[in-house]
Parts: C-alpha cells; structure tokens; sequence
C-alpha cells in the first residue's frame, strides 16, 4: 500500500513537471540608481558605458546600487511557466546575490518582468547567470574601480 501510494506521488510530480511551460529571458537591463534622487541612469548593457569608477553619477550623486530588470517570454496563457533562477556573482565567483525558482506573472499574456536590487555593486565586475528549465543565459556589468 505504502509502495503504491509513494508510485502515485512520484508520477503526480514527475507529470507536472513536465508540464512546465518554457520561459525564455527576452531582454536583460540593468540601471544605476541615484542616491540622490533615485532617478535610473541609461541601460548599462545596451549603452555599454565606460563603467570606471561609476559610483558617482552624472549629476554629481553617489550611485552605489543597481537595478537589474529581467524581461521573460513564455507561450501565451501559459498554466506553468517554468520558474527561473537568477545568480550574480564577482570576477572571484563570489556570490552577490541568488534567488532561485522565483514565480513569474503573466496574467493571461506572454510576456512578464522581474526586478532585482543589487545593493553596493559598483565596483565589482558582475556575472549574471539567469537559468530556466534547460536554458542559461550569461551576461557581464563590468564595474572597476581604482585611483
């Protein structure tokens, strides 16, 4: 009785697993925020900006913080997206930040974004690994800073 209710359980979880809609990272930005006002600068990783010594803003402002926004895509009314993970880590592997198996939320459309803070970065080049089901996609903020 044991065996066979376990077998149910198993198949109840390896099915719904499998029925995991796939999400795939459409757009990756990421945005220094202003201490002083809170004003998002240009998209780091489209402008790819000479990012030396970046933790003082255009406008005079210290920026020591970053906004990375994921943008993500799945088939339209999707019942069970996939559920992706984010990893960024220092040129040293050292971990910054981690969120793993966060839910997304499309409300009946095929597009959603997630938004995550990366406090005090500015001066860490930062590799961004997002992952979801099979699929990985690599990305790099190259902050330096020196004298």
């Amino acid at each position: 009785m044991r065996r066979l209710l376990f077998s149910m359980i198993l198949m109840a979880t390896l099915s719904g697993a499998a029925q995991a809609e796939q999400v795939t990272l459409d757009k990756l930005e990421a945005f220094l925020i202003s201490s002083r006002d809170g004003k998002l600068s240009d998209d780091l990783i489209t402008t790819k900006p000479a990012l030396w010594n970046t933790v003082i803003a255009s406008d005079g402002a210290r920026a020591d913080d970053v906004l990375l926004v994921a943008h993500f895509k799945t088939i339209a009314q999707a019942k069970k997206p996939d559920r992706p993970s984010i990893k960024v880590t220092d040129k040293d592997g050292k971990q910054v930040y981690a969120l793993k198996n966060f839910y997304l939320t499309f409300v009946g459309e095929a597009d959603s974004s997630k938004a995550f803070l990366l406090r005090d970065v500015t001066c860490q080049h930062l590799k961004i690994v997002i992952t979801s089901g099979k699929h990985k996609w690599n990305n790099e903020i190259p902050f330096e800073c020196g004298e």
